[in-house]
């Protein structure tokens, strides 16, 4: 039984990425990473994709933390699978996101020479009905999320993996694009790291950034105490 009827509303899962790098290794031949490096990252001037698990093993990689009733804890024991590299388990760095975003601020051109169409650089970027202020539309599948009280149009994806969280954001105005690399995971509420990049986009129109307050911290301090409360009550 469907929840809806398809094709009226798109929910992103990480199981729709597994099942598309499965379908690009049938297809290709290659493994998910080898033929993303040689037929995406390396035209576009970028290193060759590493898994997280891959990363960890070779003792590159820095401690992620979650966090326990706002006390933060290391992941170093976290086990990273490389069969989750086609959803979320990537390892980059910010030179090379940076090399991702000049591509597409720059119509999906590299040193002038064309790599992407520019209808598929704007395919990506959503349109003027394509949002409202709850969000993406019903039926705008794999587009930006409008950066929410910006002076200026800006547009930014997230990415979320065990310990970490990863923003990257184009404020085409300002010809800007903007990396944010967390070794911490998202947490409840709002999150802190799209705070930062609000902050961030509103410095660079000039603006006045907008204060923050720490939402995840009052979640933990309230679920220490609805904890503690529910103990002493037994």
């Amino acid at each position: 039984t469907f929840v809806r009827e398809p094709g009226q509303r798109f929910d992103p899962s990480s199981l729709d990425y597994l099942i598309l790098g499965r379908v690009v290794e049938a297809l290709s031949g290659q493994r998910y990473s080898a033929h993303v490096s040689e037929h995406v990252l390396a035209p576009a001037g970028m290193q060759p994709l590493r898994s997280l698990a891959g990363t960890a093993r070779g003792e590159r990689l820095v401690d992620g933390h979650s966090y326990l009733f706002g006390r933060p804890l290391a992941t170093r024991a976290q086990v990273f699978a490389d069969g989750m590299v086609p959803a979320t388990h990537i390892s980059t760095s910010a030179v090379d996101l940076g090399g991702f975003l000049s591509l597409l601020l720059d119509q999906g051109r590299v040193e002038g020479q064309p790599l992407l169409s520019t209808a598929s650089v704007e395919a990506l970027m959503p349109g003027d009905g394509d949002h409202t202020d709850n969000g993406p539309v019903d039926g705008v599948a794999g587009r930006w999320k409008p950066v929410r009280g910006a002076e200026e149009p800006a547009w930014y994806r997230e990415g979320v993996s065990p310990g970490f969280h990863a923003v990257v954001a184009l404020v085409p105005q300002q010809d800007l694009g903007i990396v944010i690399l967390a070794n911490r995971a998202g947490g409840p509420g709002p999150s802190a790291a799209l705070a930062l990049l609000s902050g961030v986009v509103d410095h660079a129109a000039g603006q006045s950034p907008r204060p923050y307050f720490p939402w995840e911290r009052v979640l933990h301090i309230a679920l220490f105490g609805l904890v503690v409360a529910s103990i002493l009550r037994t």
